[in-house]
């Protein structure tokens, strides 16, 4: 009874501190020095009654700069053991409720994602996993079976003293004495208020709300008149995180955000059948265009890029930095637990000459395992398994350890990269985004790039692992599941470890008398000046080994729509070639740039398009189902290009392409099609 009443006490006395009250009694001393545990302060004055207060409001409220998320953190850090039984639990569970509820109401936003709690030893190590409470409220309210299905987002919450496992970065204690039996008191009856409280699990309800997710804005491109505007200039995207986000949102039954179905992500989330470059080039050029399937007097044209194959084994041995954010954020399923099997996926893959560190960050970064060579696989995977998610988030002391470390091991001639595995929400530290681009792009010009793993949903940080992704000459994909982890750290392995080529920029220059006005699909976020073309002090995208690239453009031409033209045509223009000339059948000319992965001079690749279509029925399934996948994103943007095309259209072209399919990826994109097709109603 004695322990239940210390836990009413507590949570009365936080009530009380949340509501702007001073402290009243009953709270003892070592009540108070719990909340000055849990407002951060190193002081052990326990007088200052109305210190704490202000510095615990203070702590609970993340988002200081402005960003809408104010996810509420709670550390409560106990100078001795918080022993709960399953009466103490519930007390909590009531409790807990009425505190969210003002919360709610009053300084928090709909976007508030919950309340992480963490309770301490006196010794330093984790007496009780992290809880996640942002749909508590919803929970308590929800009828028996929505509760039940809301509740498995929440993380396991057994708080017995001696429960839980050790600290941050050490191995959880499953023989420490009541551990399983404190998960088992807390778990209330389905339906009732605690049973979110205390459920394990973590998967996020269906119905969870975006929350303080981030995706960019980009107006989708328009058409530009070639005869002006001849040059079509942008850096090449290897990113595929949009696809498998999109696939996400629709898994849980609604149509992603707008902005977050980039339509050149999900087109080159697929491989699509290129030539192989020749020896002495890292890539090829190919292209071919077709009438439009949306519009017959329009063209599309679809440039391909491979990147040259590299077997597995055939790859130069690797400096691999593992970057993982451990801080609270990270507690749920879809976040550190997912990320520990996937890169157990890619350690399987090492080889005795890789080398392999582990960096992880919270409240700061440490250095979790000592650079080993990957025939190490116990030590590797016992320091995966070790990782617990507790504290705030210092992203920038960890990228900046993860590149001291890349730098010190880093292997000439090899694969020197920092793969960062989190869900991006820095709070702490260094939290804007310049001076963490500046010190990726200064890595990235010495030799080591930057592959970013997103994880999480409701808390996702897309614009910022994309930008970081870009400027570090890496990749981003998002991890929504094992499979996905183990397409992208098994399957794609060369692709998203070894660079071939960096600083790959394409140039289209459109003839002016074939071709009257075009569009770019997509790419809104890689376009570049034409003068950026041939200056290799602008970077842009790296190529990985075997990756492919599509670009596909609109195209109107010369005679086939007669809008009115915005300005009289021009008195004294001249066709730039005669008709006689052979160059005039061009529809165009492809011109990429490229450096190889050391080299700071750029090289370039030439590949003229003649003006002859194909019909759309004899096209390649490649294009076909490239042309689908664009389409379809169009349709989830709400593109009005897209106004003549339709889901229905989207599927019978993509079903039409699905001859080779490995890993059957393709099919999965037609029931996706159908999902998004039912919800979209």
């Amino acid at each position: 009874m004695d322990e239940i009443l210390e836990a009413e006490t507590f949570c009365r006395a936080l009530e009380e501190t949340l509501a702007g009250r001073e402290l009243k009694p009953p709270v003892d001393a070592e009540t108070k020095k719990d909340m000055m545990f849990a407002a951060g302060l190193s002081s052990h004055d326990l007088s200052q009654e109305s210190r704490i207060r202000r510095t615990l409001k203070s702590s609970l409220l993340s988002g200081r700069d402005g960003d809408s998320r104010l996810r509420v953190f709670l550390d409560v850090i106990a100078a001795r053991p918080l022993r709960l039984t399953a009466a103490a639990g519930l007390a909590v569970a009531l409790l807990v409720p009425v505190t969210l509820h003002f919360l709610h109401d009053t300084i928090m936003t709909p976007y508030a994602t919950g309340i992480d709690v963490t309770v301490i030893r006196p010794d330093g190590s984790v007496g009780g996993s992290v809880s996640r409470f942002g749909a508590l409220k919803a929970a308590a309210a929800r009828t028996p079976g929505e509760a039940q299905r809301t509740s498995s987002f929440m993380a396991g919450a057994a708080f017995d003293g001696a429960a839980a496992g050790g600290g941050s970065g050490a191995p959880r204690d499953t023989k420490s004495s009541g551990s399983s039996s404190a998960s088992a008191r807390l778990r209330p009856n389905a339906g009732a208020p605690g049973q979110a409280f205390a459920s394990l699990g973590g998967q996020f309800p269906m119905d969870a709300p975006i929350g303080n997710e981030r995706s960019e804005h980009y107006a989708d491109s328009s058409f530009f008149d070639a005869a002006d505007h001849p040059l079509s200039t942008f850096s090449i995207d290897v990113d595929a995180a949009s696809y498998s986000n999109v696939r996400r949102f629709l898994r849980d039954n609604r149509l992603p955000p707008p902005d977050a179905a980039r339509v050149e992500e999900m087109v080159n989330y697929f491989h699509y059948d290129y030539p192989e470059p020749p020896s002495y080039q890292p890539f090829s050029l190919s292209a071919e265009s077709a009438k439009s399937p949306w519009n017959p007097k329009r063209r599309l044209v679809r440039i391909g890029i491979k990147g040259k194959t590299v077997a597995p084994e055939d790859m130069p041995p690797s400096n691999l930095v593992l970057l993982v954010d451990t801080s609270s954020s990270m507690n749920g399923a879809d976040r550190l637990p997912l990320l520990k099997q996937s890169l157990k996926l890619l350690a399987e893959r090492l080889r005795p000459q890789d080398r392999l560190t582990l960096v992880t960050f919270a409240g700061c970064a440490q250095l979790a395992m000592r650079t080993v060579h990957g025939d190490r696989k116990k030590e590797i995977f016992a320091a995966l398994d070790s990782m617990q998610a507790c504290g705030a988030t210092d992203g920038g002391a960890g990228v900046r350890y993860a590149y001291d470390v890349a730098v010190k091991h880093f292997i000439r001639g090899g694969s020197n990269r920092v793969i960062l595995a989190t869900d991006g929400d820095f709070n702490v530290g260094t939290i804007g985004d310049q001076p963490l681009e500046a010190l990726i792009e200064k890595e990235r010009d010495r030799g080591v790039f930057l592959t970013v793993l997103g994880v999480g949903r409701g808390n996702l940080q897309d614009a910022k692992l994309q930008k970081l992704a870009d400027k570090g000459n890496g990749n981003y994909a998002y991890i929504d599941d094992v499979t996905e982890a183990e397409r992208v750290l098994v399957r794609d392995m060369s692709a998203t470890l070894l660079t071939v080529a960096k600083d790959v920029k394409i140039q289209v220059e459109f003839n002016p008398q074939r071709v009257k006005s075009y569009r770019l699909i997509g790419y809104e976020k890689r376009a570049l000046e034409a003068k950026d073309f041939n200056d290799d002090k602008k970077g842009a995208g790296a190529l990985g080994a075997g990756r492919t690239v599509t670009a596909l453009y609109e195209i109107i031409p010369v005679g086939a729509e007669s809008a009115p033209p915005d300005v009289d045509a021009l008195k004294y223009r001249k066709p730039l070639i005669d008709a006689a000339d052979p160059r005039s059948r061009e529809l165009l000319t492809i011109k990429a740039r490229y450096k190889t992965p050391d080299g700071a001079k750029s090289a370039r690749i030439y590949l003229p398009l003649r003006d002859d279509p194909k019909p759309w029925t004899t096209v390649s399934d490649d294009f076909r189902f490239a042309t689908a996948v664009a389409g379809f994103g169009m349709l989830l943007r709400g593109s009005p290009d897209a106004k003549n095309f339709d889901y229905a259209r989207v599927r019978d072209m993509a079903q039409r392409s699905v001859s080779r399919d490995e890993g059957g990826y393709r099919g999965e994109f037609i029931r996706l099609v159908d999902k998004a097709a039912l919800l979209a109603r």
